[in-house]
């Protein structure tokens, strides 16, 4: 199970809420992207339908009304020519019908005589064929023939066609049905004029996006903005919205329709009584452009929603993870055994809250832990009691012996020397309970300097008596000028209790006990003790020193006295290690740093270790 665990993938809460805010953004920008783009969509296509019928309906208006009111004017001017007789006053006429109407380039009257039309009378405009660069005589040459229907004239009520001249005159012929002429025998007449369209070119230079433009009856171009499409007559009616409007019984429609290879929206509007039709289209995607505008800058603004949110989260991620890796790292910590680790969380959130019932539980796990080192001490004394006993009793036997022999002693010599083994027994008996008062109330947060010699030879004195018990033959070897230790005197007996008579525990039908100091690593101490018991099985070895672990029955160790131990030596900047092969025994080694003795000098501290290795 830890395995699969160890292999999940670790994603950290500071990349969790980064993918959360992005994800919150991105969705977020998604769905006002979504929404906004699909209602402006709609909206501007229904304002672009809305616009073109609207558009589309003015123009074909404004043309027609054109049309229509320069077909008035020349009907009227050409019933005052049939009904006047005398050729001075036709004359007067066409010369201000001319003058008043100045895009006028050519006007014909024309009658019809047994189905056939002929011309009656025809005036040009030499002023307005002067502008274009021409006088009648080229005018008639270069005016392409298109022979105007006037067999439809009767139904249609105005005929359009485009008579333009390249390079660039600009024109357009219409007909128009007049009053019938010849008195009883009235024949039909029409007016047919030549003109510039350039109010119709005006009407329809629409600003914007919108082509607008007008089409006749065959689909050519009639008036268009761009003025070489008028020039050359080009027939579009390849396009859909041209043929819809040449085929459709419909007078107006607005429809979208492909074409190009684009979508284009489009309208179209038949000018009644003339078989032409007024056009407007524009390219689909230039009237969403608004739309796309709203996406491009949406996706600018979201970007930089998205590097703000990403920035904010990233500190205030690092602000929560801060408290948290620091909750962490105390955790760690207590995990080892360290209960004196700083925690320096002060948030007021569930955070702070956290961090503070966090350093209440080490609080509790300080006071435990000093429990459990006083029980694990009294535990060792109830298991030395019968050596201290034993130890004791010897030379309280002496004494009482001594004492004895000394009341029938006579000779003042004899009774000195009672009283000198009696003293010495008492010094004996001394030593033996200042050894256990030591160990017993020793405060745990007083440190002195020790020599590590004198401290393993007393530990072992402690336990003398439970070591013969167990037929356990001890070999010790002291190393020679090892430096001073600074320590806590009863703490570091404990852990030497405790490594004594595990090694005891470890040899039920006796054995041997090695335990020798030497010089250590980094200038330090190093202790070593060695039993000859079973070992230590590999897969118990890394956990040898967590608290409660124990290979006894049950009821037979509490398991801690390694675990603090293991402390013990923590807290002195020490460490513990073991070292076992199967059968081959245990070796407990410990390391502590030495310590300086400050303010003496190097001769000093030589000097010291040699008065100590003479007192060894």
């Amino acid at each position: 199970m830890s395995a699969t665990r160890s292999r999940r993938l670790r994603v950290s809460i500071r990349y969790k809420f980064l993918i959360a805010t992005v994800t919150l953004v991105l969705a977020a920008s998604g769905v006002y992207l979504w929404l906004g783009n699909t209602l402006i969509v709609n909206d501007r296509l229904v304002y672009t339908y809305d616009l073109n019928s609207a558009l589309v309906d003015t123009l074909s208006a404004e043309v027609g009304s054109r049309l229509q009111l320069l077909a008035e004017r020349s009907q009227d001017f050409a019933a005052a020519v049939l009904s006047e007789a005398d050729v001075v006053a036709r004359e007067q006429l066409f010369d201000v019908f001319l003058a008043r109407h100045p895009e006028l380039i050519r006007v014909e009257l024309l009658g019809e005589e047994g189905g056939e039309w002929r011309r009656l009378l025809e005036r040009s405009n030499s002023a307005a064929l002067e502008e274009l660069g021409l006088n009648p005589e080229s005018y008639e040459e270069l005016r392409p023939e298109r022979p105007l229907p006037l067999g439809e004239l009767a139904r249609l009520g105005l005929l359009l066609h485009n008579v333009s001249i390249p390079p660039d005159a600009v024109i357009l012929t219409m007909a128009a049905p007049a009053s019938t002429y010849g008195g009883d025998s009235a024949h039909a007449a029409a007016v047919v004029i030549d003109f510039k369209p350039a109010h119709l070119l005006r009407i329809l230079a629409q600003p914007g996006p919108y082509t607008s433009y007008l089409v006749d009856r065959e689909g050519h171009v009639l008036v268009h903005p761009n003025v070489e499409h008028v020039i050359e007559g080009v027939d579009l009616k390849s396009r859909p919205l041209v043929r819809e409007a040449l085929e459709s019984p419909a007078s107006k429609l607005v429809k979208e329709y492909p074409a190009e290879g684009e979508v284009w929206l489009g309208a179209f509007a038949k000018i009644e009584g003339t078989g032409t039709a007024v056009l407007t289209e524009m390219p689909k995607a230039e009237a969403l452009r608004a739309a796309r505008e709203l996406t491009r800058r949406t996706i600018f603004a979201s970007i930089g929603i998205l590097l703000a949110a990403l920035i904010i989260s990233v500190l205030f991620s690092r602000v929560i993870t801060r408290s948290i890796r620091q909750l962490a790292a105390a955790t760690e910590a207590v995990a080892r055994g360290d209960l004196d680790v700083e925690l320096e969380v002060n948030s007021s959130d569930e955070i702070g809250e956290l961090a503070e019932r966090f350093r209440t539980m080490t609080q509790a796990l300080r006071q435990t832990q000093a429990q459990l080192v006083q029980s694990e001490k009294m535990a060792a004394f109830g298991q030395l009691g019968a050596g201290i006993t034993h130890e004791v009793k010897n030379p309280l036997t002496g004494i009482l012996g001594f004492a004895q022999l000394g009341q029938r002693a006579k000779d003042p010599e004899q009774l000195q020397e009672m009283m000198a083994k009696i003293e010495k027994s008492a010094r004996s008996c001394k030593e033996i309970v200042d050894r256990f008062l030591i160990f017993a109330r020793s405060d745990t947060e007083k440190l002195e300097l020790i020599d590590l010699n004198q401290l393993t030879r007393d530990g072992l004195e402690l336990v003398a008596y439970e070591l013969r018990k167990g037929k356990i033959k001890v070999e010790l070897s002291l190393g020679e000028r090892l430096p001073s230790i600074k320590v806590n005197r009863g703490s570091l007996q404990q852990v030497l209790l405790n490594l004594f008579l595990n090694a005891q525990q470890a040899m039920p039908d006796g054995g041997t006990l090695d335990v020798s100091t030497a010089l250590g690593a980094d200038d330090g101490v190093l202790l070593s003790v060695r039993d000859s018991g079973p070992g230590v099985p590999a897969e118990l070895r890394e956990r040898i020193f967590e608290p409660f672990f124990t290979t006894e029955p049950s009821g037979g160790s509490t398991g801690l006295g390694l675990a603090i131990s293991y402390g013990i030596l923590r807290d002195h900047g020490g460490s513990i290690s073991v070292e076992s092969e199967p059968g081959q025994g245990a070796t407990f080694k410990l390391w502590l740093p030495s310590a300086p003795v400050i303010g003496v000098s190097a001769k000093a501290q030589e000097a010291l270790r040699q008065r100590q290795d003479a007192k060894d």
